[in-house]
Parts: structure tokens; sequence; C-alpha cells
């Protein structure tokens, strides 16, 4: 390119020229040259999911305190509190979608 008669400017014209014709049109072959995007959005659920994997993964390694939550939950007002919050949870995000 440096090597080029033509200055830098007309040289680049001259490529996306070419380019355009062999794409068929200037929007093509711009996103010809730009490439593939990786398209990742990082959503609730994504989050969710994270959390999720990540208490079990630390309740595998800390049975004690799986054992422990089990026996907290063993009452039935901590039961039922869990319950009602994720109910809530639940409420929350079913409203969200509407």
């Amino acid at each position: 390119m440096l090597d080029a008669k033509t200055g830098i400017k007309e040289h680049a014209y001259e490529i996306m020229l070419g380019f355009s014709q062999a794409f068929g049109s200037f929007d093509k072959a711009l996103s010809a040259l730009r490439g593939g995007k990786f398209r990742f959005s990082f959503t609730k659920w994504v989050a969710a999911t994270i959390i999720a994997c990540a208490a079990i993964a630390y309740l595998w390694m800390n049975p004690q305190i799986a054992s422990q939550i089990g026996l907290w939950l063993s009452n039935p007002v901590n039961f039922i509190a869990v319950a009602a919050v994720a109910a809530l949870i639940a409420y929350i995000l079913w409203k969200a979608k509407k």
C-alpha cells in the first residue's frame, strides 16, 4: 500500500470499490470486512444460572453446610418463609414479562 503510485486515500477507495463490486453492495462489503460477531448478552437468566451453579458447587464441597440447611428447612416456619420468597420472586418475574 505504501509503494502505490496513488495516495493511501485513493488506494483505500479502490479497495472498497472492489469489495463492494465483489459482494454486490457497499453494506455487504462492510459487514464482510467487519467479520462475524460473537453475540452474547448477559441477562438475568445467565446470572441466575451462574449463581445456582456456584451455590451447588459450594454445597457439594461443604456437605456439613448442606446438612445444616436441611435441618433449618425441616422447621415448617422456615420452609414456608422460603416458599413465600420463591413465590414472590416468581410473581415479580411473571409480572415483568407482561
